[in-house]
């Protein structure tokens, strides 16, 4: 497996590949269009660690591997992200309250 072109081809071109997976997988929740981009983040973190992991000797190719990743962490990065986000606006939110009274 080489790495370098695994980089290259998700990576290369504006992030087109792995935006077009992450897309895929992203479009079938109701995920809002703004965190996106965070998804993508993740998804590179993703890919690294996936190319660490994974084992050559099974009978399974890398995209295919990737993909299962990226499945399986998504319900994950969607709890940790966008709760950490809803519950910053909660503390704001609580702030100005207590402020105005």
């Amino acid at each position: 497996m080489d790495k370098n072109k695994i980089l290259e081809d998700y990576i290369g071109n504006d992030m087109k590949k792995i935006r077009k997976i992450c897309d895929k997988i992203i479009s079938k929740t109701n995920i809002p269009k703004m965190y996106w981009d965070d998804y993508y983040d993740k998804a590179v973190d993703i890919l690294l660690k996936s190319m660490d992991t994974y084992d050559e000797s099974k009978n399974c190719k890398f995209s295919t591997y990737f993909y299962g990743n990226l499945v399986r962490r998504k319900e994950t990065w969607k709890r940790d992200c966008i709760r950490f986000k809803r519950c910053k606006i909660s503390e704001k939110s609580q702030q100005l309250f207590n402020e105005r009274v």
